[in-house]
C-alpha cells in the first residue's frame, strides 16, 4: 500500500512539473495602413525581430496579418513595403490573457530625382527601305 501511495505522489509531481514547464502562448495580429489615407496596404512585409527561426509574414488584401503561437513576453515587429518607410515597432507585450491587435501606419517614401529625357531616333537606313 505505501508503495502505491508513493508511485501516486510520484506521477502528482511529474504531472505538476509538466505543467508549469508548458510555454504560454499568444497571438499577434493586425492591420498595416496608409498613414494619410488609411488604406489597406496588402503584400506588406511583416518579420518578427530576432525569432529563430526566422518568423514572418506578408499582409492580405485587406491588410491583415496574423501570428499565431508567439511566446509570452516582449517581442518586435519590423515593417516594410516597396514606396514606404520601412518602421519597427518595439516591446510590444505579449501577454497570455489576450491577444495582441495593432493599427500600424506606414508613411511613404518620397524619393524626389532628376528628370528623365527620352529621345527618339530613326535609323536612315531603314527610312530608305520603307520610301523604295
Amino acid at each position: 500500500m505505501t508503495n502505491i501511495r508513493f508511485l501516486a505522489f510520484i506521477l502528482f509531481l511529474l504531472i505538476g512539473f509538466q505543467a508549469v514547464g508548458q510555454e504560454l502562448y499568444q497571438t499577434v495580429r493586425g492591420t498595416i495602413v496608409d498613414k494619410i489615407t488609411q488604406t489597406p496596404l496588402p503584400g506588406a512585409s511583416v518579420i518578427i525581430v530576432g525569432s529563430d527561426p526566422l518568423i514572418g509574414t506578408t499582409t492580405d488584401p485587406d491588410g491583415h496579418f496574423k501570428f499565431s503561437k508567439i511566446s509570452v513576453g516582449n517581442v518586435s515587429l519590423h515593417i516594410s513595403f516597396i514606396g514606404y518607410k520601412d518602421i519597427t515597432l518595439s516591446n510590444i507585450t505579449v501577454n497570455s490573457g489576450k491577444e495582441v491587435v495593432l493599427q500600424i501606419e506606414i508613411e511613404e517614401d518620397i524619393l524626389q530625382m532628376q528628370e528623365v529625357i527620352v529621345v527618339a531616333e530613326i535609323e536612315k537606313t531603314w527610312l530608305l527601305m520603307i520610301w523604295r
